[in-house]
Formats: structure tokens, C-alpha cells, sequence
């Protein structure tokens, strides 16, 4: 028996004892297009080959479709939801690969999925990181292509750029009502984190507000105070927006 890739010209033999009419040639690529001839021999010598027959060989999975991904949160950090469809397959499917890499990162990092899902979860993400996610199916001939997408996950809470003050009394001390505009954020905004203290003073006070607007209270007049505030999401803090205000003299 001899064998070549069709089209080659590059034949192969394979030998094997048999008495009957069958055999199995080992090793082939999946997907290929073979052509095989046969001859029988006797004691008496071979035979002639007889004409060519072409077989395509099974085949590994097929690539999957541009699989489906959505934003998560999970424990705290965002994450990717990951959704495909059941590619066709000549072979029963072992198992799915789930691939994933920040958008600018040549390293992938994998994880194997159960042949009966269609869905994994990616976590412990970077937040407002774009990524990369793939996915390919397994099977006994090995794996098909792998389709891809794209996508970007939650973002902190931006900064927060503008802070409008206004002086109150509290307690015969000066302090100050802070008004601020909440900054753009993917996710609800739980609170505000304010601290605040003397200009050049490293001893804060803090205090945190479920809306942009907060009392300072008690400070001392006539004195320049530094001023922080961030915003914060289940996934994190945005950037601190610092500014300085000096509270009114001659209270008593």
C-alpha cells in the first residue's frame, strides 16, 4: 500500500500483514486529502497498484464563532464574561481553551473549560484594561482555531475636577460646605472619601458622604487647609482631586 498527500506527488509506503481487506494507516494529518493505492501479494509476487483513491481524513474541530463577551464584577474586581457557541465537530469534543491577554501583552494566559459548558468567567482583571479573549475546541484529533474578541473592563470612577466651597458657621468655628460634581464612572458611585487638613500639616482628618456634597466642620480661622476627595466604586478609588481654601478671620 502507498500513500501521498493529494497533489503532492510524494508517496509513502505502508506495509501490513493482513488477510483480509482492511487496514489502518497511522500518523495522517486531520483534514487532509489523501490519495492510496493498494496491491495484494502472493508467493508468486505483486500485483499491480490499482487506481487511486482519494479520502479526506477526519477533521479537528472547527473554529469557533467570535465568541460573546460582557463586563462582570466579581469578589471585588472586574472581570469578563465569556459566551460561544458548539462548533462542529467530527470527534466528540474533550474540552474548550479559553485563552485571555491584556491588549498590549504577547503572553496569554489559558484555562481549561468542561466539553458541556459554553461560558467561563475571567477575574482579577485590571480595571479599564482592554483584553483579549479567544476560545478553541479540543477534541482526540487536536484543536481547531481559535476565534477572538475584544474587550475593555469596568473603570475606577474618573477624577473628580471641580469643587465648589461655601463658608458656614458651626458651633461659633468656621467651616466650609463642599459641593462637587460627581466624576464619570462605569459603575454606581458608593461614597466619596474626603480627608482634609492644615496646609503643610501632616495630620488628616476624614470623613466619607454617599453624595457630593459635604460639611467640614470645626477648623480653625484664618488658616489655608489642603483638601482630598476621590470617588469609589466596588472595583476601586479614582484619582485624588486636591485643592486648597482658607477659612474666614475673626470668627470667635
Amino acid at each position: 500500500m502507498i500513500y501521498m498527500v493529494h497533489g503532492t506527488n510524494d508517496w509513502k509506503t505502508f506495509s501490513s500483514s493482513i488477510n483480509g481487506t482492511a487496514a489502518v494507516i497511522p500518523g495522517l494529518l486531520p483534514g487532509i486529502r489523501y490519495q492510496v493505492r493498494i496491491r495484494a501479494y502472493s508467493v508468486l509476487g505483486n500485483g499491480e497498484y490499482g487506481n487511486s483513491g482519494i479520502v479526506k481524513t477526519f477533521e479537528a474541530p472547527a473554529a469557533i464563532r467570535t465568541p460573546l463577551v460582557s463586563r462582570i464584577v466579581y469578589g471585588g474586581k472586574p472581570g469578563l464574561s465569556v459566551y460561544w457557541a458548539q462548533p462542529e465537530s467530527d470527534h466528540p469534543i474533550t474540552h474548550y481553551i479559553v485563552e485571555y491577554k491584556e491588549y498590549t501583552s504577547a503572553e496569554w494566559t489559558s484555562q481549561t473549560i468542561d466539553p458541556t459548558k459554553r461560558t467561563a468567567m475571567v477575574y482579577n482583571l485590571k480595571p479599564g484594561t482592554n483584553y483579549n479573549i479567544r476560545v478553541s475546541a479540543v477534541s482526540d484529533l487536536g484543536s481547531g482555531r481559535s476565534s477572538a474578541s475584544n474587550k475593555r473592563t469596568f473603570r475606577v470612577p474618573g477624577r473628580i475636577t471641580e469643587a465648589a466651597t461655601t463658608p458656614y458657621l458651626s458651633n461659633d468655628k468656621p467651616g466650609f460646605h463642599l459641593i462637587f460634581i460627581p466624576p464619570q464612572s462605569d459603575l454606581l458611585i458608593l461614597r466619596y472619601n474626603i480627608r482634609y487638613t492644615l496646609r503643610g500639616v501632616n495630620l488628616w482628618s476624614m470623613k466619607t458622604s454617599t453624595s457630593p456634597s459635604v460639611y467640614l466642620e470645626n477648623l480653625l480661622p484664618g488658616n489655608t487647609h489642603e483638601i482630598q476627595i476621590n470617588a469609589e466604586s466596588v472595583i476601586g478609588s479614582g484619582n485624588t482631586y486636591t485643592f486648597y481654601q482658607t477659612t474666614a478671620k475673626g470668627i470667635s
